[in-house]
């Protein structure tokens, strides 16, 4: 049997937080977060476990870019698959093909739950350790992606003892190879999730793992995936999210909806299952005003047609669908959201180029107008009362400039520069123009 850091004794101890909220102990921790969130991703993509390898990333581009090739050899191809006129078309098409070149992916999640199964306890301990193993030879190459993690087994009381000797197995192995590193952004993703005693659980898993390894307190961030009525209202009735968040203790990174899952607990047939679902918008918009409140990112669900197969129609109608649903989260606020296949980052990077594209200009100017009253407004000693509004630009600046979408021209246009990105609010932004550093 593999060696784990956590005994049994332990395990026993943890996990009566989920015990206690089953016997109706209240287990509310106090609000507020500190995930350290930085870059945020515009994709996640879920893989097997046992798949996962240094090279992967790079593999997924370069089966992307066969596909481009293959099914979308030119602007025109792109204008009709995506309805985009002809010069955007072109445009995009080209960030498409230098994105899958420069950096295929950006979030990983190497997957013990759904993209792994069930399987013998000896398996996915081996599996857990050759992982560990596979990832410390990415980090010494610099192939991880710029955000990386993995996904274990539920809470609930079937798989938590599962999920916890997965994590500690994988967690433990990689330590020991890197001398305690791990990848940058890492975070564990805990499906399933039905109530704050599964979360006070696995983050009191995550304590005692650092702990006991030497790690550093929360390098081990957690995303909770909703995908359960009972994680949006919990038994009492209330909205139950900013509960499980606040649950974490400043661990939560992010919000993952399983909308399909979600679905079929509703009671809602497959034929009827989308992403515009009106039950999907309701649970969106739950999580993002939570989220929003404790600054935790949301990712929203994937598209499930997948372009497979050697017809090209249907290989461009999958693209098509992918790139609707991707453009509709877009303008909902979510700027994150899964993809399954290699053929779909031609979809999500499509969608991503053409919506920042269509709105740079308009944000540009929107921003310089901000620019210039919120600095008048602090020479002559008043305030400037709608940093909210330009909060929100500098965001979409932030994001555009981190996938590739946009560039330092396009800063310029908008009267920023690099440096006014790593500024947290647009208030410090005024700062630095108002006492510019010399």
């Amino acid at each position: 049997m593999a060696q784990t850091t956590l005994t049994d004794g332990d395990l026993d101890e943890l996990f009566e937080h989920a015990a206690a909220f089953d016997e109706g102990a209240d287990e509310r921790e106090p609000e507020g977060t500190d995930t350290g969130v930085g870059r945020e991703p515009v994709h996640v993509v879920y893989g097997g476990a046992d798949r996962f390898k240094p090279d992967t990333p790079a593999k997924l581009g370069a089966i992307a870019l066969r596909m481009l090739d293959a099914h979308a050899p030119d602007a025109a191809t792109v204008a009709e698959v995506f309805g985009l006129d002809d010069a955007l078309a072109g445009d995009v098409r080209t960030r498409v093909t230098a994105k899958l070149e420069r950096e295929p992916v950006e979030d990983f999640r190497a997957d013990f739950e759904d993209g792994f199964g069930e399987r013998p306890d000896a398996e996915e301990d081996e599996t857990a350790i050759v992982l560990a193993g596979r990832v410390a030879e990415a980090m010494d190459a610099g192939s991880v992606p710029a955000m990386f993690g993995i996904r274990v087994k539920s809470f609930t009381d079937v798989c938590r003892a599962r999920a916890a000797r997965t994590l500690d197995l994988f967690v433990t192995a990689l330590a020991e190879r890197t001398g305690g590193h791990l990848p940058a952004g890492f975070v564990v993703t805990l499906p399933k999730v039905e109530h704050t005693g599964h979360v006070a659980s696995f983050r009191s898993v995550c304590e005692r793992l650092e702990a006991r390894l030497g790690l550093a307190e929360r390098s081990l961030g957690i995303e909770l995936m909703i995908e359960t009525p009972g994680a949006l209202v919990s038994h009492e009735g209330t909205l139950g999210v900013a509960d499980l968040i606040d649950a974490a203790d400043g661990r939560c990174a992010s919000l993952h909806f399983g909308a399909y899952d979600y679905l079929s607990l509703l009671g809602i047939g497959a034929a009827d299952q989308s992403l515009h679902h009106p039950a999907c918008d309701f649970a969106r918009s739950i999580m993002q005003v939570d989220g929003a409140r404790r600054g935790v990112r949301l990712s929203d669900g994937a598209t499930v047609t997948l372009p497979l197969g050697d017809d090209p129609g249907a290989i461009r109608a999958a693209w098509r669908l992918a790139y609707n649903n991707v453009r509709r989260s877009l303008a909902n606020g979510l700027f994150q959201g899964w993809d399954l296949h290699p053929g779909q980052l031609i979809s999500r990077y499509a969608a991503v180029d053409a919506y920042f594209a269509q709105h740079k200009a308009g944000a540009a100017t929107r921003m310089i107008n901000f620019l210039d009253a919120a600095t008048k407004a602090t020479n002559i000693g008043t305030t400037f009362d709608d940093a909210a509004t330009a909060q929100g630009l500098l965001a979409f600046f932030r994001r555009g400039i981190a996938c590739g979408a946009l560039d330092e021209a396009h800063l310029a246009d908008a009267g920023l520069t690099p440096a006014s990105l790593q500024a947290q609010t647009f208030t410090e932004v005024i700062a630095s123009r108002s006492h510019p550093v010399s």
